[in-house]
């Protein structure tokens, strides 16, 4: 097909070349909208109206001139929190880059409290909800489109964020190791194949105009354990206490690139294992992230609490919630196996193929920490605390958790929630940088694909018995 098509969106005209496809277009025109698995047609999330009509935007073709609407998106909208007054002379910015949130926390230089904090959705959103999405995405496009946007929209929120009579000295940046590698401008290619070599691990300092964000400041961003273990681990590590003298303490980060870190007081035995965007509202079918709408909490048969005034789905701590209580009163069986959809609200189901990715991801963190212990030659009594970590982490209801397997039960007196623990260890590595270098040096990765038993283990914990 040859010569050019008129796209009408939002009183603004594109024009695309015949036959090109219309998430690909507006992608790079900049425009918002999420395509949770990568343009791959699984999530059926990119809904867009053409002409009205509703279409797919990563499988349509443009061939011919059409109208675009692309639905609101709650996920864009940002939110702010204040802690005390908000006019400070010198500041310096903490930044986590997640994979689905970017969290800001400003931190005044004299007292080194937090004064404003700040979350947004990351619109990489649009190139997959997964970091392998996008170093597939970068593997076939480069990096450019990557960083591209996620400059844009942190140099555009630091601009709303921080006073113009505030001297911003100093940013500080940390994110799993892909994550870094687009906001700098890496190529992050080498990790979407074995052996899984990344550009860069160390800690880098640059000035942030040479990146792309309108202030003077010096950036600095974290140091990353390993490929699939960045420095949102190391992060959250520096906040963490050490466990009694003998034992052992867990830390898991519960994200779509589940992290899970067993210590004592001299070794980080750390490992990654791909636990899938669930817990994020990706890959289920009413799943959304924890904004407006979002089912938190459930108790069955039909009391629900949302955040907002009207139930639209469902995000990760309602997800554990709902499968426990349906669970415990036999809706679903130990092998996940459920007779029909079950209705939750209006329009809000859980589905069969919702469980079976819920227990692809339990089974997956489930095995990382058995391996772990393997490792390690330890029993469950040997640990001290377990420590949970993400951005649903606070809201966790435990027992539920433990319900569906998701957590062993010799753990539920023993977990400790500790939110997003990166954003926190950002905020603190200025003054705890021996204590990141300490880290670094003495965390040891375990591959879990060489390991003979994962596959036992994984089949093991699929059971939600287990």
């Amino acid at each position: 097909m040859t010569g050019k098509c008129k796209i009408t969106i939002n009183n603004d005209i594109l024009w695309a070349d015949k036959g090109q496809n219309l998430g690909e277009v507006l992608k790079s025109f900049g425009y918002d909208f999420s395509m949770p698995c990568g343009g791959k047609g699984i999530c059926k999330k990119c809904k867009l109206i053409v002409d009205d009509k509703e279409v797919l935007a990563c499988k349509y073709l443009v061939i011919s001139d059409i109208n675009v609407v692309i639905p609101r998106d709650d996920d864009i909208v940002t939110n702010d929190n204040f802690e005390g007054n908000y006019k400070v002379e010198k500041a310096y910015l903490a930044i986590d880059i997640g994979s689905t949130t970017i969290a800001f926390a400003l931190v005044d230089s004299t007292t080194k409290k937090i004064v404003r904090k700040k979350s947004f959705v990351n619109p990489q959103k649009v190139f997959g909800s997964d970091v392998m999405s996008r170093i597939e995405y970068c593997i076939k496009n480069g990096i450019g489109d990557l960083k591209k946007v996620l400059i844009n929209a942190i140099d555009k929120n630091i601009s709303e964020f921080v006073d113009k009579n505030t001297f911003l000295e100093h940013i500080y940046v940390s994110g799993n190791t892909t994550m870094l590698h687009t906001f700098t401008g890496e190529d992050c290619s080498g990790m979407g194949f074995a052996p899984y070599t990344p550009t860069f691990l160390e800690s880098k300092t640059f000035c942030a105009k040479d990146k792309g964000i309108d202030t003077d400041c010096l950036v600095t961003t974290l140091p990353n354990i390993s490929s699939f273990v960045g420095s949102d681990i190391t992060a959250g590590l520096l906040t963490l206490s050490n466990p009694q003298q003998g034992k052992y303490n867990l830390f898991i980060d519960m994200g779509t690139n589940a992290e899970v870190v067993l210590f004592d007081k001299r070794e980080y035995l750390v490992t990654a294992t791909s636990a899938g965007p669930c817990f994020e509202g990706a890959g289920i079918s009413c799943g959304m992230t924890a904004r407006e709408g979002a089912i938190t909490h459930f108790e069955y048969p039909d009391k629900i609490k949302f955040i907002g005034k009207e139930a639209k789905g469902i995000c990760g701590t309602g997800l554990i919630d709902i499968i426990a209580e349906l669970y415990k009163n036999g809706i679903i069986d130990y092998t996940g196996y459920m007779q029909e959809d079950f209705c939750i609200s209006k329009d809000i189901v859980l589905k069969r193929e919702d469980i079976r990715q819920f227990q692809l991801a339990k089974s997956a963190i489930r095995s990382g920490v058995a391996l772990l212990m393997e490792e390690k030659g330890i029993s469950l009594d040997d640990i001290d605390t377990l420590y949970l970590a993400g951005g649903f982490s606070d809201f966790i209801d435990i027992d539920n958790a433990v319900a569906s397997g998701l957590i062993d039960k010799a753990f539920s007196q023993k977990c400790k929630c500790v939110g997003n623990a990166s954003l926190k260890g950002c905020v603190i590595y200025p003054f705890n940088k021996e204590k990141a270098e300490y880290i670094i040096k003495n965390s040891r990765y375990l591959d879990l694909t060489q390991c003979q038993s994962f596959g036992d283990k994984f089949m093991n914990y699929i059971f939600l018995n287990k």
